[in-house]
């Protein structure tokens, strides 16, 4: 749809990179503008250090880690969304791969580039994506109940006082009768 804010897929473990991608990590986000193995260079395009070209040989050290640290072979000191190791790239079988190394806010894919319509993606279940920076969706696809998530016996969907989208309250019997409202939507204050 062209989003300014963008559109975003949670990395899981590990991305490997392609020339065009861009990736999201603490405050930044970093586009990969040449992609030669061992070669990689990239651009950050938003946050705190906008325009920064990054250009690594991955055949230096087996790998690079990436966080807020200074003892970081890439430090982002002034990027408090960003962990103190949160990646790190590498080079396996001639591709390049970052890979999130557990960090709080995790790394995230964007779909597309500013104003830019994105590809497709298929969603899996349990998967996250978020659009804008602060709207973040889990992915049921397995009729599982979110809360227990063992009963695929799914009752109907029970509207709670605090759900502000009753499509997605899908509770097995017994933690729909058990729930007091809805466990995804924030408590009512």
């Amino acid at each position: 749809m062209g989003s300014t804010t963008g559109t975003f897929l949670k990395i899981k473990k590990s991305l490997p990179l392609s020339v065009e991608m861009i990736v999201e990590m603490g405050s930044n986000q970093f586009r990969v503008t040449s992609l030669q193995p061992p070669l990689v260079s990239l651009l950050i395009t938003e946050g705190p250090d906008r325009d920064k070209l990054i250009s690594l040989d991955l055949s230096l050290y087996s790998h690079y880690k990436l966080g807020r640290k200074p003892s970081n072979d890439l430090s982002f000191g002034n990027d408090q969304h960003m962990s103190s190791i949160h990646s790190q790239l590498f080079l396996s079988q001639n591709t390049i791969i970052l890979e999130d190394l557990g960090s709080t806010n995790g790394s995230w894919l964007r779909l597309s580039p500013e104003g830019l319509d994105s590809v497709k993606y298929s969603l899996e279940d349990n998967g996250v994506f978020k659009v804008g920076a602060n709207t973040t969706f889990r992915v049921y696809t397995n009729n599982l109940c979110v809360s227990c998530q063992k009963s695929n016996k799914v009752s109907p969907p029970r509207h709670f006082e605090n759900c502000t989208n009753q499509q997605h309250v899908l509770f097995c019997t017994s933690c729909a009768n058990e729930a007091e409202s809805c466990l995804i939507c924030p408590p009512l204050i």
